[in-house]
């Protein structure tokens, strides 16, 4: 998909959420906690409830990497509430 390699391409290598280096974590199994996955700023669920058009919630600029526990921490909320809930 365009937009993946696009995002991976532009990617630091830092969690978007903790700023932890975690690029060298590709290597692990797709299914450890700290393997990198995209996730939606604007959540899916969000843009759903909203009828936000989806151009919105799969824009590249609502995407970013983070661990996959992270993401499963986020789960529903958007970055505002998942940042100032931490």
């Amino acid at each position: 998909d365009l937009i993946r390699t696009e995002l991976f391409n532009n990617w630091t290598g830092y969690d978007y959420y903790d700023n932890e280096y975690i690029k060298e974590n590709l290597i692990l199994n797709k299914n450890s906690h700290n393997y990198p996955t995209i996730d939606h700023k604007i959540s899916c669920f969000y843009g759903f409830i909203n009828n936000l058009d989806t151009s919105v919630i799969s824009d590249i600029n609502n995407l970013c990497v983070t661990k996959r526990i992270i993401n499963s921490r986020k789960s529903q909320l958007n970055e505002d509430e998942f940042i100032n809930k931490n």
